[in-house]
């Protein structure tokens, strides 16, 4: 038989040289990625607020509760 050794690899990217970018020859603006990113946030800020405070309200059942406290302050109005 043969001696077999096990080889293990170890990635370690410290090691590697970081890509060097001419800012220059870039496409967009830099900072464009960065805003876009901040404007997509507070949309979802915004939907995500819109949607729980639509579901917060409860829906038809609100409105049917309100519609009967309006109907009790009118019945008891007209009565004194």
């Amino acid at each position: 038989m043969e001696n077999s050794s096990i080889v293990g690899w170890e990635y370690y990217y410290g090691y590697e040289d970081p890509v060097i970018v001419d800012a220059s020859k870039l496409k967009y603006n830099r900072y464009s990625i960065v805003i876009a990113f901040w404007i997509t946030l507070a949309a979802f800020v915004g939907v995500l607020f819109l949607t729980l405070n639509l579901m917060s309200n409860g829906g038809r059942t609100a409105w049917r509760r309100s519609q009967r406290r309006s109907q009790r302050r009118h019945t008891s109005s007209s009565l004194l």
